[in-house]
């Protein structure tokens, strides 16, 4: 009987020290898989994708060309006929990256500005910075453009010096006109598909101001037709 209760004492001394062992690489195991499931890193690549859209309809844009930037350096793509495009590339650290898109008969998104909020579907997209070692799932909007056709015109007669000035949409520079008479025409290309202030001041001897203005919607790929007389 002597060796039988040894050989059982020892086979539970044995489970009873193989037990922490198996729940120690249990616990090992649960911990890797979980660090694994919460670890977003692509060891040192990034992506970039998404579609390329019109800020107006979200229709794709196909052929535009999106962009990113770092430092002095820049890569570039086509989209395709969905609008779709993908970046996967290894980054370096010491450089901030940023997408920005073109496109024909569109706007770049490097300069979106306060008119941007009356899109219906939401303002066009700003330039993004992009998060490095993930996977950066990026929409693009841009305005497509648009046009006004402003018609100046004086009927009223008047014994001085008149002049008719327009401030063009994205420019420092004022359009100024002179003189008697005065009967002309400018085109002014705008971001499309939204409302715009528009007008211009007219000067009568150089210290009379009246301010023309509307707010009206300039249609995509099309032109509006703004008259002032005067």
């Amino acid at each position: 009987m002597t060796p039988s209760l040894l050989l059982s004492s020892s086979l539970n001394t044995f489970c009873a020290m193989k037990a922490p062992v198996v729940i120690l690489l249990l616990v090992i195991v649960l911990t890797s898989c979980t660090k694994a499931d919460n670890d977003n890193s692509l060891n040192g690549h990034t992506i970039v994708e998404g579609q390329l859209l019109d800020a107006a309809t979200l229709e794709p844009i196909a052929a535009g060309i999106v962009i990113i930037e770092y430092g002095n350096h820049r890569m570039d793509t086509v989209t395709d006929f969905n609008g779709d495009y993908r970046f996967d590339f290894v980054h370096k650290d010491k450089y901030a990256y940023y997408v920005t898109a073109t496109a024909n008969k569109y706007f770049g998104n490097d300069n979106v500005g306060i008119w941007a909020t009356s899109y219906p579907n939401g303002k066009p997209s700003p330039v993004q910075r992009i998060e490095l070692d993930k996977v950066n799932q990026t929409d693009i909007k841009l305005p497509p453009e648009g046009f006004v056709e402003y018609h100046l015109k004086q009927i009223k007669p008047f014994n001085g010096n008149i002049e008719v000035r327009i401030l063009p949409y994205n420019s420092l520079t004022v359009i100024s006109y002179n003189g008697q008479g005065l009967d002309k025409y400018y085109i002014d290309r705008l971001p499309g598909g939204t409302y715009h202030r528009i007008g211009c001041s007219i000067i009568r001897n150089n210290d009379s101001l009246q301010s023309l203005t509307d707010t009206l919607f300039v249609p995509r790929f099309d032109t509006l037709h703004y008259s002032i007389e005067f």
